[in-house]
């Protein structure tokens, strides 16, 4: 096995408390804020306390330069040095700089590294947008179709509509709420060239 490398000394001189950046959990980067820097050399591996946002201070981690991503953060002077001293053969090519972290962060990623459907069939099948649009136009009808359902019985909603699909079958209330529902959310999501319904004698 190849020998560790140390770790490098990182200038915590510019951060300040308030300040917003990016913080690990589990090996992935969420959007997190500072709540304390602590000079303690007791705290000399971690001296950074984050809250990551959308979190309770019950949530707040002390970490080192090794868990946080921020423009902010630079090594001290002597790694620097040692740095360009290296061999250009043995330097890798220069990252492109993060991505600056927004409030947004923990609604997009979350602690517990759930996967929403649409992310699910982005990285399943390389990107098909198309099946990932039909797909999201899919989960966002059976969303409404159920607050629909909920909101039935103090509506009046349940119960026979008083006529007939194309099968012969009798058509309830909640069946047309329902047809409407799917056939709007599909007609929007402009992959669906053709739709067909057993309430509807004729294709969409």
């Amino acid at each position: 096995m190849a020998p560790r490398q140390p770790k490098k000394a990182v200038d915590y001189s510019q951060l300040e408390v308030g300040m917003k950046l990016q913080a690990s959990s589990e090996g992935i980067f969420y959007a997190a804020e500072i709540v304390a820097i602590s000079d303690s050399k007791k705290r000399a591996k971690a001296p950074v306390k984050v809250r990551f946002l959308g979190y309770t201070e019950e949530s707040d981690e002390w970490v080192g330069g090794d868990r946080l991503r921020s423009k902010a953060l630079k090594p001290k002077e002597g790694d620097e040095k040692e740095e360009r001293k290296a061999p250009a053969k043995g330097r890798k090519k220069d990252k492109k700089p993060e991505r600056t972290p927004t409030e947004f962060d923990p609604y997009l990623q979350n602690r517990v590294n759930a996967v929403t459907l649409v992310q699910y069939i982005i990285t399943s099948t390389k990107g098909d947008k198309q099946l990932a649009m039909l797909m999201n136009a899919i989960q966002h009808a059976c969303k409404v179709v159920s607050n629909s359902i909920e909101k039935a019985g103090p509506a009046g909603l349940y119960g026979l509509a008083g006529n007939e699909n194309a099968t012969g079958d009798d058509v309830k209330k909640l069946d047309i709420i329902a047809d409407d529902i799917w056939v709007e959310c599909l007609r929007r999501s402009g992959v669906c060239g053709l739709l067909v319904s057993e309430e509807q004698e004729n294709a969409v």
